[in-house]
């Protein structure tokens, strides 16, 4: 502790350190006082040299405990006896996200007293302008490991962020550009419901499988300009023949081909066609899907530029049907 606040707007610097027996006894601790209107004291080099302070104004005074007073918290009374000082620059990690702090940030990394989330170890190694002005108080050994095992924890985000990275990134090592970076699963990276996975509102074209909810046997594969708003016309009734018929509705996208804007309707239909007859060779409904990989894969093989390639996104697993 280098900087206190002392009442309302009064700035107390600590030069040494006061014993253990006297913090816990409560005793008179002896601190520097800054004069009038400064409120800040530049402590980057770790160092406070109390006689220069006192003689450019600063003065010592004595600090001693506030009177006890008693507490109660939720029907259970204590009693509270502290120093009437405040740290000026003491916060919580969460609090400090956003914030750049000028000047030396300690962070205790004890059992007491540590970062629970990777999310905040993030925070505090990035508030300082420089590495080194961030400062780890607590046993070397802990601290290393604590951080560890925290950046190292997978969460509904890991994959969903490494696959966003993955494909913004020139640099991005998925695997073969022809399959992995041509195909989404939305299930293994999604890290919410799959029920609240938005579907493209474009008029970009696509050529998809529908599944019904109320029979998962029950299959459809069409092509559209905008599959959002045909799975809509489907689920009224409006569709096709094919879904026509309300004892299968609703119908769910189970997944689709995207990345067509270069293709017209007749390129589309073929794609369609083609996945209608792969398809009445299988029945697993997930088989079916795996159709539409199938055909994107074989289209790809055959492109010579990246540019005219097309995506299948799969938005439903095996998890999520019932055969």
């Amino acid at each position: 502790m280098n900087g206190v606040g002392y009442g309302q707007s009064q700035l107390l610097v600590m030069s040494d350190l006061p014993s253990e027996a006297t913090i816990f006894g409560k005793h008179p601790i002896e601190l520097l006082a800054a004069p009038s209107g400064i409120t800040h004291l530049n402590t980057r080099n770790a160092t406070i040299d109390a006689e220069h302070l006192l003689q450019v104004g600063w003065k010592r005074v004595i600090v001693n405990c506030a009177p006890e007073r008693n507490v109660t918290l939720q029907g259970v009374m204590g009693y509270r006896k502290q120093y009437a000082l405040r740290h000026i620059g003491s916060g919580t990690i969460n609090k400090q996200t956003g914030n750049t702090i000028d000047g030396q940030c300690a962070i205790e990394m004890s059992e007491a007293c540590c970062p629970w989330a990777k999310e905040q170890v993030v925070v505090m190694l990035s508030r300082t302008h420089i590495a080194s002005d961030t400062i780890i108080v607590g046993e070397t050994k802990f601290a290393v490991d604590k951080i560890w095992n925290l950046i190292t924890i997978q969460t509904q985000w890991t994959a969903y962020i490494d696959q966003l990275l993955d494909r913004l990134s020139v640099n991005g090592n998925g695997g073969p550009i022809r399959d992995v970076h041509t195909v989404i699963s939305v299930p293994s990276v999604y890290p919410y419901r799959i029920s609240d996975f938005s579907l493209p509102s474009d008029s970009t074209g696509f050529v998809y499988i529908l599944v019904s909810v109320k029979d998962c046997s029950r299959t459809y594969v069409g092509q559209t300009e905008n599959i959002s708003k045909r799975l809509y016309q489907h689920n009224k009734g409006w569709g096709a023949v094919g879904t026509a018929d309300p004892q299968y509705r609703p119908y769910a996208v189970g997944a689709y081909i995207c990345g067509m804007g270069h293709m017209n309707r007749v390129e589309r239909e073929g794609i369609e066609r083609k996945w209608k007859y792969y398809n009445c060779r299988v029945n697993d409904v997930m088989d079916r899907i795996e159709q539409g990989r199938r055909i994107v894969v074989e289209y790809n093989e055959d492109q010579l530029y990246e540019e005219m390639f097309i995506r299948f996104v799969i938005t439903i697993d095996r998890s999520s049907v019932i055969t």
